[in-house]
């Protein structure tokens, strides 16, 4: 069911899925892939630490399930067109391709969209995946968008601006995950949700600010973020607070005297969510 020509793998027509972890890790370098007709699924992990030179997929594939094509830390990738049919995307579909420059949607897809080889939603609420090869040094988001998805901008190691638009309420979790030369953030002022490790080991500095309207702050949010120095909340917001640059999950008017009082059940009410990884 498999036929490979030269550097060229093509499976059968009777195919009609690729399971979970099918093709993981065969050692399939600078391979051009040609997914037949037939398929409608393709698994999570199926083709993943592989690195393709090209990827041709069929007009009625509807799934492409996590870290399907996941990279192998090169650059053999160059760009992606998603196909008519596709309804179903995983996270981090194309992660650790990091020659990818261009994520390309066929024309008739009633689900997704692309902007100058960013890729959205049909109608550009939610941006989806912006790829790890993109040569900008610097992005605007589109203020159609209110969500920033799961591990958008992961590992985008050439981005060293992206203007987020006030229009944004929740950045997925390890949406900005180890953008290496990105050094400055600002968080819009009406968002709610900050995901899990969504700024993790970024090379932002100085201070940031988190807005009233925050309700949800994820684990390791700001992970080894060495240059910041001081995370502050707005004084209105009524499920954070900072002090001196440390962020808390609990509200209270005098932090240091209740910190201070020997009461078990104040104490518990107390969880320390940040402590910037450059303060000093």
């Amino acid at each position: 069911n498999i036929f490979a020509t030269d550097l060229t793998i093509t499976l059968a027509d009777s195919i009609v899925e690729i399971g979970d972890y099918a093709f993981y890790n065969v050692l399939m370098d600078e391979y051009e892939l040609v997914i037949p007709d037939g398929v409608k699924t393709i698994g999570a992990y199926a083709f993943a630490s592989n690195n393709f030179k090209t990827i041709e997929f069929n007009q009625g594939l509807e799934t492409i399930g996590e870290y399907a094509f996941q990279g192998k830390y090169t650059k053999t990738l160059k760009t992606i067109t998603l196909p008519e049919n596709l309804s179903k995307l995983g996270d981090f579909v194309f992660s650790q391709n990091y020659g990818l420059s261009s994520i390309n949607v066929t024309q008739g897809n009633q689900n997704f969209c692309s902007e100058n080889g960013v890729l959205f939603n049909l109608d550009k609420t939610e941006l989806l995946l912006y790829p790890a090869g993109k040569i900008d040094v610097s992005y605007e988001i589109p203020d159609t968008v209110t969500l920033v998805h799961t591990g958008a901008f992961y590992e985008s190691r050439l981005v060293e601006t992206v203007k987020i638009p006030e229009t944004v309420t929740k950045i997925g979790a390890y949406a900005f995950y180890s953008c290496e030369k990105m050094a400055t953030v600002n968080i819009p002022e009406m968002l709610e949700e900050l995901g899990d490790g969504a700024f993790a080991f970024d090379v932002m500095e100085g201070s940031l600010w988190l807005p009233s309207t925050l309700t949800t702050l994820g684990n390791g949010v700001f992970a080894a973020c060495n240059g910041l120095s001081a995370v502050y909340v707005d004084g209105d917001n009524k499920n954070f607070c900072s002090v001196d640059g440390v962020v808390f999950d609990w509200f209270y008017t005098d932090p240091i005297e209740v910190v201070s009082e020997d009461s078990e059940s104040i104490m518990e009410q107390i969880e320390l969510i940040v402590y910037p990884s450059g303060k000093r």
